[in-house]
């Protein structure tokens, strides 16, 4: 009745792949992308009624991609854009595939500038405040982190 309990099961299958490419066309600008197709099933179980289920927390696709541009010269020297994209599909929270976690995307930006040993970042995560969840079981749904700005400043010694 304890819906933590964790009971070892049969089998499971993940068949799938996954592609990732890096793109440099100058040195000041880099793109990034990868996806991942997943088909992760129960293949066996104690309960036959889960078996062809799929296994939770398991997206069947996953994207992302990921742009980088730094500023070699000119006033905007020493200066790095980024942004990013991270896509997650719908999953299932738990074994009994009754409760589904929907799809997401999520944006990141930063920017970051140098001035001799100082770095100084303005890091902005989740930035449209995308609503998602994240889920451990069918009793342990959580929402996601939300929009966050984090400024850091760093040093080299």
């Amino acid at each position: 009745l304890d819906a933590a309990f964790l009971i070892q099961g049969g089998s499971e299958r993940s068949n799938g792949g996954e592609i990732d490419v890096v793109w440099e066309p100058s040195q000041s600008l880099m793109v990034r992308g990868g996806y991942a197709y997943l088909d992760a099933k129960i293949i066996d179980d104690a309960n036959v009624a889960r078996i062809g289920l799929r296994k939770p927390n398991a997206p069947e696709h996953q994207f992302n991609i990921y742009a980088s541009y730094s500023f070699e010269s000119g006033a905007l020297e020493n200066l790095r854009l980024s942004a990013g994209l991270v896509h997650s599909g719908s999953t299932f929270a738990a074994i009994t595939n009754t409760i589904e976690r929907p799809e997401y995307t999520i944006a990141n930006l930063n920017a970051s500038y140098k001035i001799g040993r100082f770095r100084f970042d303005v890091i902005a995560s989740n930035v449209f405040d995308e609503t998602y969840f994240l889920a451990r079981n069918n009793a342990q749904v959580n929402a996601g982190e939300p929009r966050q700005i984090l400024f850091r400043v760093s040093t080299r010694l």
